[in-house]
């Protein structure tokens, strides 16, 4: 995942960094849950589901491509003026502007459909962000193990807004830090992430009633999905199987990511080229997509390569790069059920898919699979499943809310189905009873 040179067939870099902003204001970038699926979050893949350290729920997949716009817009946060912002009930969706804004503003407007594809970015993450973070919320805030400060709402907000990007996965403004404020800590049991104190996570793994709040890896410490890293660094593990890991500084502007050894790119750039045995560099997309309708634009023998000297489109436009016969360009959006080439992004409009695209001619652009329907053919550019779905490696699942039926973690927002013998079978948040 986000290894931008096998874009086509792994999806792309975000998911595991949108969500962890209101899982721990010291951890956006965050680490992996459950391993799953493909994902068809509007195009994101990720390493792991919401549950645990974070990150859109869903798993590895066949990711990113033609969306709309950017829903986000390019920059400014709802409600981000200081000062009392509402009741706690409006945060969610407040923040879940407030990450899909600086979003769009690290990675530029064209990049966020290539993320998100069809998916809404606010919508996506509020759905996780009630089901996964904030629905047992309210019980640790009435047990006294958080404790709530409205009126700093706007201004962390506010202060979320104005970070760079690079430092958006190293730090975070102090009035964010007492939002929602854990005060677990020492010897006394946790029951989610949010109970413990800043800097701290909630080790699940030892079980309900004997978690307890354990500090963020540092670097050089060991980790794994379940012992995450600190703000700033990646878990980089001897292979994709491997259970445990070493926390190392995330990569910055052209240095190696990824591959076998290395980290994940900062906020704001994207791993480009690579493999799952050869690192990739970080690039800033900012310079990538940048063509205008009829430009010039890279071949897929320049995309899926080392990066050097990528050129892509400008949001609406979509790159010819399967153009054997005629040079690349920069091509306008098809619209429904039109002739489509095979472009990156996707060239069908939302809700459509460019089915079986060719190299040689135009094939058309049909609905994207949905609930129950066989998912699309692993190359397809624009994942799997319509938005909001995942792909169980051969038919879409709708993704679902807490208390509705699921049989698999993954058909979960939360990331979490209590399924097996004797359980609900429904979708809950990865918490233990609050006491």
């Amino acid at each position: 995942m986000r290894t931008l040179g096998r874009w086509l067939f792994a999806g792309l870099f975000v998911a595991p960094v949108s969500c962890a902003f209101l899982l721990d204001f010291d951890e956006l970038k965050s680490g992996s849950g459950d391993a799953g699926p493909d994902s068809s979050l509007g195009g994101t893949s990720s390493t792991g589901g919401a549950a645990g350290t974070g990150g859109v729920a869903g798993a590895s997949g066949s990711g990113g491509a033609a969306g709309g716009d950017g829903a986000a817009g390019t920059g400014g946060v709802a409600g981000s003026d200081a000062g009392d912002a509402g009741p706690l009930d409006q945060f969610p969706e407040q923040v879940a502007q407030a990450i899909c804004a600086k979003l769009s503003s690290c990675y530029g407007p064209p990049a966020m459909p290539v993320i998100f594809g069809d998916a809404d970015c606010a919508t996506l993450l509020k759905s996780t962000l009630l089901n996964a973070t904030f629905a047992p919320a309210a019980d640790s805030v009435a047990a006294g193990k958080i404790k709530v400060d409205p009126a700093k709402v706007g201004q962390c907000l506010a202060d979320f807004a104005k970070l760079e990007c690079g430092k958006v996965s190293a730090d975070f403004p102090e009035a964010c830090r007492t939002v929602l404020e854990g005060k677990v800590s020492g010897t006394t049991p946790c029951a989610h992430k949010l109970e413990c104190a800043p800097g701290n996570y909630c080790d699940l793994k030892a079980g309900c009633g004997t978690a307890t709040c354990k500090p963020f890896g540092k670097a050089t410490d060991p980790c794994s999905d379940a012992q995450p890293c600190a703000a700033g660094l990646g878990c980089v593990k001897a292979s994709v199987d491997a259970g445990a890991g070493t926390c190392v500084p995330l990569a910055k502007l052209d240095a190696e990511c990824k591959g076998a050894s290395q980290p994940d790119c900062e906020i704001g750039l994207l791993c480009w080229g690579g493999s799952p045995t050869v690192a990739g560099h970080c690039l800033d997309p900012k310079g990538v997509f940048t063509g205008a309708e009829n430009d010039l634009c890279s071949s897929w023998t320049a995309v899926f390569g080392d990066g050097g000297g990528i050129k892509l489109c400008k949001a609406g436009t979509y790159c010819d790069v399967y153009a054997w016969l005629t040079p690349n360009k920069c091509l306008p959006a098809a619209i429904v059920n039109a002739p489509c080439e095979k472009t990156l992004p996707d060239q069908c409009p939302s809700g459509q898919y460019c089915e079986k695209p060719s190299a040689i001619k135009p094939t058309a652009c049909l609905p994207m699979p949905a609930n129950g329907e066989d998912c699309a053919a692993p190359l397809s550019l624009k994942g799997r499943c319509a938005a909001y779905h995942v792909c169980d490696g051969k038919t879409c699942r709708l993704l679902r809310n807490n208390g509705e039926a699921c049989s698999l973690n993954f058909d979960c927002y939360s990331g979490f189905c209590d399924s097996g013998a004797g359980k609900s079978n429904k979708c809950l948040p990865a918490a233990c009873p609050i006491k």
